[in-house]
């Protein structure tokens, strides 16, 4: 902890400093900027490690963007409710479908036709 007792006031002998917390808008700001320059599609391959496809998926997430996730299955549209671990979970169309991160091809922006609000 930083000494800051010489200070004359209270909130500046009291502050403590947020470290990362005051980055975090600027990275996830930085980084969707280029998940749109890529072409709005993300290929999962083996190239992309597990981190790498969480940061890309909560950045869908934290930005309530709709999606299309291309999986073994099929494809899926909708925006990412909740991720745990290995599986997120989709709400669609009237739908609520839980994937595996290991399933999925491909995450690309959805067009505002590929997808209609409840």
């Amino acid at each position: 902890m930083i000494d800051r007792s010489y200070l004359p006031y209270k909130a500046a002998r009291e502050y403590q400093d947020r470290k990362m917390a005051k980055w975090l808008g600027f990275f996830l700001s930085e980084h969707t900027a280029a998940l749109n320059d890529t072409g709005d599609t993300v290929v999962f391959g083996e190239q992309l490690s597990l981190d790498e496809k969480l940061v890309l998926l909560n950045q869908v997430y934290l930005n309530r963007l709709r999606a299309n996730f291309v999986t073994s299955g099929g494809l899926i549209t909708g925006e990412i409710s909740d991720i745990h671990g290995d599986s997120i979970g989709i709400h669609g169309k009237g739908c609520f479908k839980s994937i595996k991160i290991g399933d999925i091809v491909s995450v690309a922006l959805a067009e505002e036709d590929d997808y209609e609000p409840e």
